[in-house]
């Protein structure tokens, strides 16, 4: 008993000595594993740059917004009362004034379109319709001469053929150019303008019928191919037909807006 007694004496201090290194040792262990967190993470931290994230700075708090100030409700605005009495007495006079232009339409008080037109404006659209008539006529003299003449100089009608046919042209023509004069174009905006170029052309037009007939007396017998150029009545008719021309452009300069606006056909100086 005693024996056991020294053993158990020498037992139990050593054994709480190698329990006391066991605990240090331990802790020795676990202090240096920490050291060599932070220096790895310091070395990371250096070779990207910047701080570690255990180094990193608190953020900053930003400030709360301040409320924007509620805008008061205004006062709601008293709405005016309409001058009914004014209305009245302005339209009674107006009335008073105007009574055929107070009247209204029973369906929806609407104005007729048709009242708003001028008479002057209706008195326009018809000269225009009666122009519009004699430039269709003059259309159909010009394409007779042009069709006789080139038929004649192909050796596809006989001279004496195309000289009745331009024998008629100039009767067209002269009647043509009566009719004109006789048309009354005074309320068309540049009327004056319009008759007196169309007259001008009429009438060089009309003397180059004149010399393609001088021309086709000529030439009555020739063999084909019949002169052309070479005759002085047929340069004489190229000559007043370039000056008709002229006179149809400037006609034509006045007429195709206006026929433009009022609905009337257009022409070019090669056509009328």
């Amino acid at each position: 008993m005693a024996r056991h007694r020294k053993v158990c004496g020498v037992l139990l201090p050593a054994a709480m000595i190698a329990g006391l290194l066991l605990a240090a040792t331990a802790a020795t262990y676990e202090v240096v594993r920490i050291h060599d967190r932070t220096v790895a993470a310091f070395a990371a931290g250096g070779r990207s740059g910047g701080r570690s994230s255990l180094w990193r700075e608190p953020a900053r708090r930003r400030p709360w917004p301040r409320a924007s100030p509620v805008p008061k409700p205004s006062a709601p605005a008293r709405p005016a009362m309409p001058p009914v009495q004014k209305t009245v007495t302005r339209r009674a006079r107006s009335a008073a004034r105007s009574p055929a232009g107070s009247a209204r339409s029973p369906a929806g008080g609407a104005r007729n379109p048709g009242s708003a037109r001028s008479p002057a404006g209706s008195t326009e659209r018809a000269q225009l319709r009666e122009l519009a008539t004699l430039l269709r006529r003059s259309v159909a003299v010009r394409t007779l001469l042009e069709a006789t003449t080139r038929a004649v100089a192909d050796c596809s009608l006989a001279p004496d053929v195309g000289l009745s046919r331009v024998d008629r042209v100039i009767s067209s023509r002269r009647e043509l150019l009566a009719s004109v004069a006789a048309t009354a174009i005074t309320k068309v905006q540049g009327g004056s303008r319009l008759e007196a170029e169309l007259v001008a052309a009429l009438r060089y037009s009309l003397a180059a019928d004149s010399q393609f007939a001088d021309w086709l007396r000529t030439i009555a017998g020739a063999a084909c191919p019949v002169p052309t150029l070479s005759v002085s009545s047929f340069q004489a008719a190229l000559s007043d037909s370039d000056l008709a021309n002229a006179a149809k452009t400037e006609f034509l300069q006045v007429w195709n807006p206006l026929a433009a606006r009022y609905g009337q056909p257009e022409f070019g100086f090669g056509q009328i």
